[in-house]
């Protein structure tokens, strides 16, 4: 396991814990019937103390002597924390927690019985008498409370449990309260119902006792002191020695004075301030405790699996300005219940984190006294509240308004403090939470991310923040290595240094010798360090080649290599999509991508297995990362309207249709094909309207002679095209498609007949416009047959759903897609005007003479494509080089057939499938997305790798290149 503590901050590092389960949140945490049997024991005794105390409390009211009466019993409620929490902290290290629990609910069924007698007397003094002994029972429960919670659970589910502990205390304290109150005022004259109904309580926390995890003793060895404050001076001392507990008692403490001191104060602001009647008074600190509870769930979803302190100076500063909004807002009721809901939500986000940070980090043999000495010192801080607003309202008469503005100004002074303190924390949860506020994480191999010991960390480099959404993943402070130039821009640099930032310079070998061995260094530290091995962020949109660092930097160190991929990021405001940073409008907010975590790759792997493992990786998340919404029908339908007015489709006959006349004649073949055919059946067709219109109905095409075409639309209606028109401008989606999901069949091509679903034609477009950035005015040309799946996808389905226009002349084109001897038809035939529009030429295979050929005559690179209908269509591909400022960063490699698409994993391996290192010819094999669903009657898995029967190799910048 792992317990150390970082040598610059403090740092809570989860233990390897031997529990065998992980965490997917509250739902199963509540359903660990010992740890439900436990909330419900704690809920039953803190719901039993607070429905006597108010019962005492208003009987004590109702007499002569009531003040007296009233103040003796919060007195004697006190006491029992103040002279016995030592013992109850020698208890718990000395005992089973859970025979401590289950003890305790026997000896509150005994204090009810006494209770019981003491209702039938109506004697305020033995009433007295109970509430001490109740008191002494939550005195000695506590420590054990809180103690057993990290002996039954792993340490990733104590921010949660501890959330839930809080909220089920806050909520036994208002129902308490309340029901308490609802008790006396029914069986006033009848006292000994109360007694009965508090001994049932009683009775139903011991049956639930019973059902608590087992959980050995502590083996604490320490003797019985008998001085009831030694045990609390030997926790003090302990404390004392390790500043990260004290701190967090101190802490807690204040929690509880604040909530004593607005617990008290609420009562003469209501009066006092607000004028409202008693009633309206309850419901001010009902909604402080209910706010309370609210905080505590909240801290506990933010925290997730780890204790995050960085919630606490944001609860801080959030509690000190609710409680400087509370002055301002004094003269309204309404705002100020508001006030106190948020306030008490904010001491939700500050206790639970403290709370569970003094659990984890406590000795074992002696966590029963360290949370003891913590009661102790919370009752120190309740009474400290009770001595303030004597001092400052009865004897200077500050009013009760003020008083809570003097407790927000305290609090803006903790708030300095902590962030003082915990500053890594304070940075690391903003950043955290500025991330998940415009990102949303889907996080695959989790179990991978490294909870602690040293780590290397390999990541793709995609974006400006790529280093903050992978520390948003993990829960450890994370050493990036970062260009030199950024680690020294102004406005940057004193952060980069705060966060131990390693900076490295490429042009000047010194440095990057001591770069290296700054990572190793902290490595033998035990931190993780994090690098983004291609060297800097790509603007080809694609995986780069990685340096060779890596393998120096672990070299002879027993630290894991951990792959990480970030995917969906391409597109975002911070990436070169688009050709430029920053400078365009974010695509949709939050924005939605995937961080992989890998397996620890095997001691002595090497900079080409990390790349391998990290391509897999995003191959991996692309296969899972398919949306609702990964539709043609769909995202054509949302094109069309986009662009309803601009050119998507055109022929050599000389038609010319705009999207809106495309989709709305499509829409009137599609009523027709859904009256002919059932759903998801084939449907044969000729032409590009026909495709598009079958898909619209929820049918599959597949190419044949005479079949349906746009020669169709001649039989339809003028009636039928209004209502295509106006259907196709003002119907919701749902109603004017046929329902389907991504993996509906989408179409049916190649030899043999390949099925292809939704998802993976529109993977395929997505990775190919990632590559080639296509705009709304460029036009791709149709010289492709339908029938065949580069047709299919790359000039008919790719313009459409990225707004261009379709199926083109070449002259008037500038996209050119064609095979090799269409382009060796276009250098015989064909003047350099006659292609003087085309501005990228792809061809689906084009050997070196031709490419050479075609580049001498038209002045343009031809660019190899490689794939199969099995995989969509694309498999691999040289896109065009792209460069900013002196930076140039190649796509293109004469003579290969490219890169694999974002989101394709390719291997190669021998006749016994095992990979091959760069270089070395074998099979190819491919994965991702895009690959089909299977032949038509046989489908297949998308997971697993598919053998296309060629001969390739790979070099190490990852460029493809078939042996023909």
């Amino acid at each position: 396991s792992c317990t150390t503590i970082s040598t610059n901050a403090t740092v809570a590092l989860l233990p390897a814990q031997p529990h065998a389960r992980t965490s997917d949140g509250f739902g199963r945490l509540l359903r660990d019937t010992g740890f439900r049997a436990f909330l419900w024991t704690q809920f039953l005794g803190a719901f039993n103390d607070n429905v006597y105390k108010i019962i005492v409390s208003m009987r004590a009211v109702h007499l002569a002597a009531g003040g007296h009466y009233l103040s003796l019993a919060g007195a004697v409620f006190v006491l029992p924390f103040l002279l016995f929490s030592g013992y109850s902290g020698h208890l718990a290290d000395a005992v089973p927690k859970r025979s401590v629990l289950i003890s305790i609910k026997i000896f509150e069924i005994a204090v009810m019985l006494f209770g019981l007698a003491a209702f039938f007397s109506t004697r305020i003094e033995l009433m007295l008498v109970v509430l001490f002994l109740m008191a002494l029972h939550s005195t000695i429960f506590s420590p054990a409370k809180y103690g057993i919670v990290p002996e039954m659970l792993p340490a990733a589910e104590l921010s949660r449990a501890n959330a839930l502990l809080e909220m089920s205390t806050f909520v036994a304290i208002v129902m308490g309260t309340s029901i308490g109150a609802f008790f006396f005022t029914l069986w006033k004259n009848q006292p000994w119902n109360m007694g009965f109904a508090t001994l049932a309580i009683a009775v139903a926390g011991l049956l639930t006792s019973f059902g608590i995890t087992r959980v050995p003793a502590a083996g604490a060895t320490g003797k019985f002191l008998f001085n009831p404050f030694s045990e609390v001076l030997a926790g003090t001392r302990h404390l004392l020695l390790q500043r990260q507990l004290w701190l967090s008692v101190v802490g807690i403490s204040y929690f509880w004075f604040l909530g004593a001191l607005f617990q008290l104060d609420l009562l003469l602001f209501g009066s006092e301030v607000l004028r409202v009647s008693d009633l309206q008074v309850g419901l001010l600190i009902t909604s402080l405790a209910v706010g309370i509870g609210v905080g505590s769930m909240l801290s506990g979803r933010l925290s997730g699996n780890k204790i995050e302190l960085g919630l606490v100076p944001l609860g801080s500063l959030l509690m000190a300005v609710f409680s400087v909004a509370l002055f301002f807002t004094r003269h309204s009721y309404r705002l100020s219940v508001a006030d106190l809901m948020l306030l008490g939500i904010s001491s939700g986000l500050f206790i639970v984190p403290l709370n569970a940070f003094l659990q984890h980090r406590s000795d074992p043999h002696e966590k029963g006294r360290i949370l003891a000495t913590n009661n102790f010192y919370n009752t120190v801080g309740m009474l400290l509240a009770s001595g303030m607003l004597w001092s400052l309202h009865d004897k200077l008469h500050v009013a009760p308004d003020k008083l809570i503005l003097v407790c927000g100004l305290l609090t803006l002074l903790v708030t300095a403090y902590i962030v003082w303190v915990l500053p890594r924390y304070a940075i690391r949860f903003s950043l955290w939470l500025l991330m998940h506020t415009f990102y949303r994480f889907q996080i695959l191999g989790r179990e991978h991310a490294p909870n602690c010991g040293p780590a290397l960390l390999v990541s793709n480099h995609m974006s400006w923040i790529d280093g903050f959404l992978v520390g948003a993943c993990i829960q450890r402070f994370l050493r990036y290595m970062i260009w030199k130039p950024y680690f020294e821009a102004r406005g940057f640099h004193s952060f980069l240094r705060f966060i131990h930032a390693i900076p490295v310079d490429e042009s000047n070998p010194r440095q990057i010798v001591y770069s290296i061995r700054r990572a190793r260094q902290e490595l033998q530290d035990g931190h993780v360090v994090c690098i983004f091995a291609e060297g800097s962020m790509t603007r080809t949109g694609n995986l780069l080649p990685f340096k060779r660092g890596l393998e120096k930097i672990v070299a002879g160190l027993d630290a894991p290599v951990i792959p990480v991929h970030l995917s969906g990021v391409w597109g975002s405001i911070f990436s070169f999509s688009g050709g430029r940073f920053l400078k365009k409008w974010p695509l949709r907010v939050p924005y939605r991508i995937t961080v992989s975590f890998g397996a620890p790759m095997p001691l002595g792997a090497t900079n080409d297995d990390a790349r391998q493992a990290v391509q897999e990786l995003g191959s991996e998340a692309a296969t899972r990362q398919v949306r609702a919404d990964d539709r043609l029908d769909l995202q054509f339908l949302r094109v069309a309207r986009r662009h309803w007015s601009r050119p998507a489709i055109a022929d050599a006959d000389g038609r010319r249709l705009t999207y809106g006349q495309t989709l709305s004649s499509a829409l009137v073949l599609a009523r027709q094909v859904r009256a002919a055919y059932t759903a998801g059946s084939p449907v044969p067709v000729s032409g590009a309207l026909a495709h598009i219109a079958v898909v619209l109905a929820g049918r599959v095409p597949v190419n044949a002679p005479d079949a349906l075409s746009e020669a169709m639309l001649a039989r339809a209606s003028w009636f039928d095209r209004f209502r295509a028109n106006v259907a196709a401008r003002l119907l919701p989606a749902k109603l004017l498609l046929t329902a389907q999901t991504p993996y509906s069949p989408a179409a049916i091509t190649g030899s043999p007949d390949v099925l292809l679903s939704h998802a993976n034609v529109v993977s395929n477009i997505a990775a190919l416009q990632q590559l080639l950035w296509l705009t709304p005015d460029d036009r791709v040309a149709g010289v492709l047959p339908l029938s065949d799946p580069f047709g299919l996808t790359l000039t008919l389905w790719l313009p459409l759903l990225t707004g261009c226009g379709a199926l083109y002349p070449p002259r008037e084109a500038t996209v050119l897609i064609a095979t090799p001897a269409l382009y060796e038809e276009y250098v015989q035939c064909c003047s350099r005007e006659d292609l003087g529009s085309v501005r990228m030429a792809l061809s689906v295979g084009a050997p070196l003479a031709l490419a050479a050929a075609f580049q001498e005559k038209f002045g343009r690179e031809l660019l190899e494509v490689y794939g199969c209908a099995e995989m969509t269509a694309v498999i691999a591909l040289n896109s065009p080089n792209r460069s900013e400022g002196d930076m140039l960063q190649i796509g293109h490699k004469p003579g290969t057939q490219g890169h694999p698409l974002p989101g394709v994993a390719i291997t190669i391996v021998d006749e016994a499938g095992v990979s091959l290192p760069p270089g070395r010819q074998g099979r190819l094999l491919v994965k991702g997305p895009s690959r089909m669903l299977g032949y038509v009657g046989q489908t297949v898995s998308q997971d697993a790798w598919f053998d296309t029967n060629a001969q390739a190799t790979m070099d190490s910048d990852g460029f493809l290149t078939l042996v023909r």
